[in-house]
C-alpha cells in the first residue's frame, strides 16, 4: 500500500489501475442482476458506500438511473453469454435508448460523487489513512 500511496499521482498507478482493475475486472464491479450498486460503492470503502447510500436513499431519480444502468449491463451480459445469434431481447430500441439516457445520470455523476466525498468531513478524515 505504501507504494500506491507514494506513487498515486504518477502514471504507474494510473496504468496499473487501467490495465488490471478496469479493463479486466469491470464485469465484477456490479451485481448485474440486482437493483442497486452497493457492491460497487463498497469497493471504495465503508465511508464512500455510506455517502452514496444517503444519496441513493434521498434521490429517486438517482436510484432509477442506477437500476437502468444495471439493467442494461445485465441485458448485455445475457446477450453475450447466451448465444448472440439466437438470443431474443425483450426490449425495443426505444426502450434501450431510454434506459441509456436514464443511466447516464449515474455514470456521469461518479466523478463528482468521488469529489464530494473526498471534500466532505468523512472523506477528508479517511484520506491519507494508511492501511497495513
Amino acid at each position: 500500500m505504501r507504494i500506491v500511496e507514494k506513487n498515486s499521482g504518477s502514471d504507474l498507478v494510473t496504468e496499473f489501475v487501467r490495465n488490471k482493475a478496469v479493463e479486466r475486472q469491470f464485469h465484477s464491479y456490479f451485481g448485474w442482476s440486482g437493483n442497486n450498486a452497493n457492491s460497487f460503492f463498497g469497493l471504495f470503502g465503508r465511508g464512500f458506500k455510506s455517502h452514496m447510500d444517503r444519496r441513493v436513499r434521498e434521490e429517486e431519480e438517482y436510484r432509477q438511473a442506477i437500476r437502468a444502468f444495471l439493467e442494461l449491463g445485465n441485458d448485455r451480459n445475457r446477450l453475450v453469454h447466451q448465444d448472440f445469434g439466437t438470443f431474443s431481447l425483450e426490449k425495443t430500441s426505444e426502450e434501450i435508448y431510454s434506459h441509456y439516457r436514464q443511466a447516464r445520470l449515474f455514470v456521469d455523476s461518479l466523478e463528482s460523487c468521488f469529489d464530494e466525498y473526498v471534500q466532505s468531513e468523512v472523506g477528508s478524515a479517511s484520506v491519507g489513512v494508511a492501511t497495513r
